[in-house]
């Protein structure tokens, strides 16, 4: 009689967990087939754990059940869940959430950096991105030693590039990002110089920085070189208007005969050799340019023809410059421009 007792409550019992299960079962299927019905940002603080996450996603409805996330994040075993913050779009499925959460799918901002922008442009782009103390920083100069320079100064040292950005990526972190790229292109550019090339490395950085911003004529960069290099092989002066407005904190956009002659530490009409620091970020042409100038190339001089098309009429004498200038630049009212 005892064993059919057993029987009789055993039925029941397995029964009523059959039951459950299938509840169970039922409501973790509809718990993946459920969708969600709106486009949410959605943060992963550094040191969140699953069960963290999991009540935030429930708090906010981007999922029905913190438990059945729970229990989906156990059935499929994979890499831990990556902090950041994520864009989650109308419709994704729990399990779509959980794989980008897993592969680091963060929201990413995008940051350009051209070729030839000042450390100040630099700064302004990137308090547009939310590095609202950049200026400062950029500006102090231990910064440069905290990345491992030797100069006081990180103007030259930000490579032009786009650069993406993802919630927690610290300014320093950002900064060192570009320093650590212009070190290692600039290390393979000068790897390549050729035999009884003048320079220093950081004298090619600032050399180049002059061509970056002398031409945006691709063509015209390893002549525009050549010249600079001719003129400090002959001690002459470099005679850059853009190393002059460079020294100039309130420059309006002429440059004027008392510009040429007021002394600056980056007035190259008035001082001797290349200025003490860059003058912009180089990209990686004009490096090259610098480092490979034209061969052959014997011109002293050049001026800007004025027409629009961003070249230079080149000349090997002071007379034939001049002639230049009144050609191209002096009919011109309040431009006086050409090296």
């Amino acid at each position: 009689m005892s064993g059919r007792r057993h029987l009789a409550w055993f039925g029941p019992l397995f029964l009523a967990a059959a039951f459950g299960s299938g509840l169970v079962f039922l409501g973790y299927r509809d718990f993946l087939a459920r969708s969600l019905p709106f486009s949410f940002s959605f943060v992963i603080e550094q040191g969140w754990g699953v069960r963290r996450i999991a009540s935030e996603l429930e708090e906010r409805g981007v999922v029905s059940s913190s438990l059945w996330f729970l229990l989906m994040v156990r059935l499929q075993p994979g890499r831990p869940l990556q902090s950041g913050e994520y864009l989650l779009v109308k419709g994704e499925t729990p399990e779509r959430i959980l794989s980008r959460f897993r592969r680091g799918d963060v929201v990413r901002r995008r940051l350009l950096l051209p070729e030839g922008m000042a450390l100040g442009e630099v700064a302004r782009r990137l308090v547009e991105v939310g590095y609202a103390e950049a200026l400062p920083y950029l500006r102090d100069p231990e910064t440069p030693r905290r990345l491992g320079l030797s100069e006081s100064s990180l103007e030259g040292w930000l490579f032009p590039d786009t650069y993406f950005l993802q919630r927690g990526d610290s300014l320093a972190e950002v900064v060192g990002r570009m320093a650590r790229r212009m070190q290692s292109v600039l290390g393979e550019v000068w790897q390549g110089r050729p035999e009884g090339y003048p320079l220093t490395a950081y004298q090619t950085l600032i050399l180049a920085s002059i061509v970056e911003k002398e031409t945006g004529n691709a063509a015209e960069r390893d002549r525009i070189a050549a010249v600079f290099l001719n003129r400090l092989g002959r001690k002459m002066r470099l005679q850059s208007d853009p190393t002059v407005i460079y020294g100039i904190p309130d420059f309006a956009g002429d440059i004027t005969r008392r510009h040429l002659t007021t002394p600056t530490p980056y007035n190259t009409y008035t001082e001797d050799g290349l200025p003490p620091t860059p003058i912009c970020n180089p990209g990686k042409a004009s490096l090259l340019a610098t480092v490979h100038p034209r061969e052959g190339e014997q011109a002293l001089y050049f001026v800007a023809r004025g027409d629009g098309s961003g070249t230079h009429v080149f000349t090997r004498t002071l007379e034939e410059h001049q002639r230049e200038v009144a050609r191209h630049q002096l009919k011109r009212p309040g431009k006086e421009k050409g090296t």
